[in-house]
């Protein structure tokens, strides 16, 4: 099976056991007041949900845009957007969502750009967007704190993802700072790599990684001293994102009819997507459902819990990803071990 269809199929396979905890959610939660407020549902809402997914896909794009473009390398805007959708995809198939980084330098290779600095644009991407989202929970959790801490077991997975977080930044961040660091882990990365057939041959591996590791190292520095704009545009893009998918589940509730205040549906959101960020099984499937039911069962009436859930799912996670297998369906096999050389 090649590397594409292997990932469509787990892909699938993440959709059953996804569909599995929906199934559950709805058969816990689904009355015959379900369906009157389905059919109360104004089609003009699924059109407005579907912009801001538009939205937040252009915002990812335009951030890869701007990132690339700091590296003096350049990147068509529907190129972008096919390396993000790449990225949810891959994210979403493996545990803790790394997948996706290894395959978004790929993508950027196809395009034509080093993978040295296609590390330094990943890497300078996933770093912002993490400080964001990081910063967005304590914030919110900090106004939301009353309501959480009467939930013990979020409260300590708030500090445990928090931790891991701030840890995770640190080491990404070292391995700029530090070459050899950087070049035993990309090194490990590789082996690994090649142990299930990703990569052909280690042949010559080490020095082909000390020549992208300083390439990526120089990139990442010339951010700071010639690409200023293009790190501060890239960084307020990766924001505005950020933003965009807290806006999401705003407008899945009040198209569902449920009056909740802006800021508070923004605090639960970022408290939501904080979460998930680091948890273990791909796509967050199980844990993502279980926070979604914590967090929000006193804010939306039990019989549309199921139904705000399938919605945040599908435009959150899902219907990126479906692109991002078709392009990885596309191509990707041809990208990892077709010119391998």
């Amino acid at each position: 099976m090649s590397v594409a269809a292997h990932g469509v199929a787990r892909f699938l396979i993440l959709l059953a056991l996804s569909a599995a905890a929906v199934a559950v959610v709805l058969f816990l939660t689904v009355d015959e007041r379900t369906g009157d407020a389905l059919l109360d549902i104004d089609p003009k809402y699924i059109g407005l949900f579907l912009a801001i997914w538009i939205a937040a896909l252009s915002l990812d794009a335009t951030s890869i845009v701007l990132f690339t473009r700091g590296t003096e390398e350049r990147i068509g805007f529907f190129a972008a957007v096919k390396t993000a959708t790449l990225r949810i995809f891959f994210n979403i198939i493996t545990p803790f969502g790394f997948g996706g980084q290894p395959f978004s330098i790929l993508s950027l290779k196809r395009e034509g750009i080093p993978a040295g600095k296609g590390s330094s644009i990943v890497i300078m991407k996933l770093v912002t967007l993490s400080a964001f989202t990081q910063a967005g929970a304590i914030v919110s959790f900090l106004l939301y704190h009353r309501q959480v801490e009467t939930m013990r077991f979020l409260t300590t997975l708030f500090l445990v993802t928090g931790s891991l977080g701030i840890v995770f930044v640190v080491l990404l961040i070292s391995g700029f700072l530090y070459p050899h660091f950087l070049v035993r882990s990309l090194t490990t990365i590789g082996k690994v790599l090649h142990s299930v057939r990703i990569l052909k041959s280690t042949l010559n591996l080490k020095r082909r990684i000390i020549h992208e590791a300083v390439v990526a190292r120089r990139s990442f520095r010339r951010y700071f001293s010639h690409h200023l704009g293009c790190f501060i545009g890239g960084t307020l893009f990766n924001g505005l994102t950020y933003f965009t998918q807290l806006v999401l589940l705003w407008a899945i509730l009040f198209g569902l009819g449920i009056e909740i205040p802006f800021g508070d549906a923004l605090v639960l959101a970022a408290i939501l997507l904080f979460l998930i960020m680091f948890m273990p099984t791909p796509g967050a499937v199980g844990f993502g459902e279980a926070f979604f039911l914590l967090l929000y069962a006193r804010v939306i009436p039990t019989y549309l819990l199921g139904v705000a859930l399938v919605l945040w799912r599908f435009f959150y996670h899902y219907l990126s990803a479906l692109f991002g297998a078709v392009s990885s369906s596309k191509y990707a096999s041809e990208m990892i071990v077709g010119k391998a050389k």
